[in-house]
């Protein structure tokens, strides 16, 4: 062996690209199983990427990629939304969050969107990322809580009505005494403690009542007393 020659190539730029391709492989396979709904607009509205779970939701096959949103047949309100998104974006560039209906002919749901600037390398703003999360279910358990709520609610409230029934108007203990102070402060709306006043012939009979437990059960108890008091 006289010599060795070795020659030698930069391949960097090759190797980077390999990389990058090899990550949008994975971002491609990752959006494209997520059960969100992921979009890339140009800031015209066109289509740049949309993944399957579009046409899950919308019931729409017709191709997307490189159509503008006002020519693939999607909900107008919907449009608008995007639309609305867009211009906002424009206007500043930064993550924009907000829940937005969804109607289409499959169904009406109820996305939470996150919108995502993207740049080119001058710090343009070039594209919009639209990431759409189904939170249809969790919102009508918040619907169906508050239903409830309100129901619970306005029982007690009426229950307080049942109680203030029974509590003595001042009006009444001013007829008899001058000089007097009540102080009723329930816990909750309504209390398992009352004041008691009754008026028979010369006497006059005047309770401060605790009754046991407080809201609706202990009002229930402080009813049942007030009767039996009376008795």
């Amino acid at each position: 062996i006289n010599g060795i020659l070795i020659s030698t190539r930069d391949i960097t730029e090759r190797r980077e690209a390999e990389k990058e391709q090899e990550m949008r492989a994975k971002m491609q396979a990752l959006s494209e199983n997520s059960q969100d709904i992921i979009i890339r607009f140009d800031l015209e509205g066109n289509f740049l990427y949309v993944n399957s779970r579009l046409r899950f939701y919308t019931g729409i096959y017709t191709k997307f990629s490189g159509n503008n949103y006002n020519e693939v047949g999607i909900n107008p309100d919907i449009v608008r939304r995007w639309s609305k998104i867009i211009s906002d974006m424009q206007k500043d560039p930064k993550l924009i969050q907000r829940e937005m209906f969804f109607e289409t002919e499959v169904d009406n749901f109820i996305m939470q969107i996150n919108a995502i600037p993207e740049f080119d390398k001058n710090d343009e703003l070039e594209t919009v990322l639209i990431v759409s999360h189904d939170i249809t279910a969790r919102k009508k358990q918040e619907i169906e809580i508050q239903d409830t709520n309100q129901k619970i609610t306005e029982s007690i409230n009426y229950a307080k009505r049942i109680q203030n029934a029974i509590i003595p108007m001042e009006e009444e203990i001013k007829k008899e005494f001058n000089d007097f102070l009540m102080f009723y402060m329930p816990k909750d709306v309504v209390s398992g403690d009352f004041p008691w006043y009754y008026k028979k012939d010369d006497f006059i009979y005047i309770a401060a009542v605790d009754c046991t437990g407080h809201g609706v059960p202990g009002a229930m108890m402080s009813l049942i007393g007030c009767l039996l008091l009376n008795d």
